[in-house]
């Protein structure tokens, strides 16, 4: 497994780079490098822990523990074929400590940051709509489920698209539409 988690990493970190390239090419200014979120991970991976006078230790150590106990928790949910409710909790989780780690540094700019993390929480919201959909299609939340049913019927994507152009909307090319995804 642990073979698989530092590629994702980098490629991860990569793909990042990409985002944030293109957003700055839309935004029409040069941007940084693609590997520049390379760069940045290995030079905070090798900084000196320091924490801020303002700061609340205890809680600023805490929030950090916290935050690497809830992502690992998430990989054993993923490689253990859990719930994707589970996971989506987690998730959940993830963005109130997020809120703590702003709040524990003690700076007011933290705090906006904080505030910032609640707010985008929010719009998650459709993230739960597709759990639903999800489980109307396959019939299961658990990951295992969803990966076999995968295997057996082709991508769950091209499977939802079909279903929702077919029995929602009532399209005109409906057969047509109907015998194509789901043959």
């Amino acid at each position: 497994m642990i073979t698989l988690i530092i590629p994702a990493v980098f490629i991860g970190l990569l793909f990042h780079g990409i985002h944030r390239k293109v957003i700055a090419r839309i935004q029409e200014r040069p941007g940084p490098p693609v590997w520049q979120e390379i760069l940045h991970t290995l030079k905070f991976s090798f900084k000196q822990t320091w924490i801020p006078k303002t700061a609340s230790m205890p809680m600023y150590v805490f929030i950090v523990a916290v935050s690497i106990a809830i992502w690992t928790g998430a990989f054993y949910i993923v490689f253990s074929g859990g719930s994707l409710l589970l996971l989506f909790a987690v998730f959940m989780l993830h963005k109130i400590t997020e809120h703590g780690l702003g709040l524990s540094s003690g700076s007011p700019y933290g705090k906006f940051g904080a505030i910032r993390s609640v707010m985008s929480a929010a719009s998650e919201i459709p993230l739960f709509a597709t759990i639903a959909g999800i489980y109307v299609v396959t019939g299961s939340l658990m990951i295992s489920d969803i990966i076999r049913y995968q295997e057996i019927n082709g991508p769950l994507f091209i499977r939802s698209f079909s279903n929702s152009c077919c029995h929602v909307y009532r399209h005109p090319l409906q057969d047509a539409l109907w015998a194509v995804f789901n043959n």
